[in-house]
């Protein structure tokens, strides 16, 4: 029995699974402690983040970089498009924003490639170019302890609010989905693509089939999530309650 085999099978366990010897694939249920934390990414020119992802929600946290000096790199769905923000240790900051309709629960590819002065953002054969000047500093923003969150971040008692440089990132909705194939190009004389390491994860299926069908879809904006016990109605961002997001305050008062 070879040691692929059985690390493949510990992790199938927990919710992980191995896909032609890339990085793990991961099944994301978004609820409110689903994340994965992957070893740090360094930005500078010539360096690169992909990853492959599918969704059948329009909205979700993809991947959160933080730093030193208030830089960080945001990476997320939003109205079924993928957006990018990025803000550099020397102030320079980009938004872009590319693709349309992506949460059809098929898979898309997503590329960050940077240069000197300019980022593009990628999804399969959509594509958005911007302005991001890295200055006379090589090493931009490379990390000291940080990072790569996926799919979202760690609860408030590992977690120091106050000393992220995107606060408000904690808050954003939690990916839904299915998550592999991260890689990195970190900054080197000989750029290299590497895998990186899956350090520390929660909230994760043991499958990746979707649940949910219109048959059990959630009233009045509630988010349905695919869990580990079947179809879950998320009612965090409505004023609905209940099984499925159709009891108003109102009546959870009565």
């Amino acid at each position: 029995m070879g040691t692929c085999w059985v690390l493949c099978t510990l992790l199938l366990v927990c919710g992980i699974s191995c896909i032609n010897g890339e990085t793990p694939l991961l099944s994301l249920q978004g609820t409110a402690n689903s994340y994965a934390a992957f070893s740090s990414l360094s930005v500078c020119p010539n360096s690169q983040l992909t990853l492959n992802f599918k969704s059948h929600l329009p909205n979700g946290l993809l991947a959160y970089m933080d730093y030193e000096n208030n830089s960080f790199i945001q990476l997320k769905l939003e109205g079924g498009a993928v957006k990018l923000r990025v803000r550099l240790s020397n102030g320079n900051t980009l938004k872009l924003s590319t693709g349309e309709n992506l949460h059809d629960w098929r898979w898309h590819k997503v590329s960050i490639s940077w240069s000197q002065k300019v980022t593009q953002l990628k999804v399969g054969n959509s594509f958005q170019t911007g302005s991001l000047d890295f200055g006379s500093a090589p090493d931009a923003m490379v990390p000291s302890n940080s990072l790569l969150y996926v799919g979202g971040l760690p609860n408030l008692k590992v977690l120091i609010l106050e000393e992220l440089s995107l606060p408000t990132v904690y808050y954003e909705p939690r990916f839904s989905g299915a998550i592999v194939n991260i890689s990195y190009i970190n900054c080197s004389s000989t750029p290299t693509i590497t895998a990186p390491e899956l350090l520390s994860y929660d909230g994760l299926r043991t499958s990746e089939d979707n649940q949910c069908t219109d048959e059990n879809t959630c009233e009045n904006g509630g988010r349905c999530l695919n869990t580990n016990n079947g179809p879950y109605c998320d009612c965090k961002y409505t004023s609905y309650g209940g099984a499925n997001c159709s009891v108003g305050e109102c009546d959870q008062i009565f």
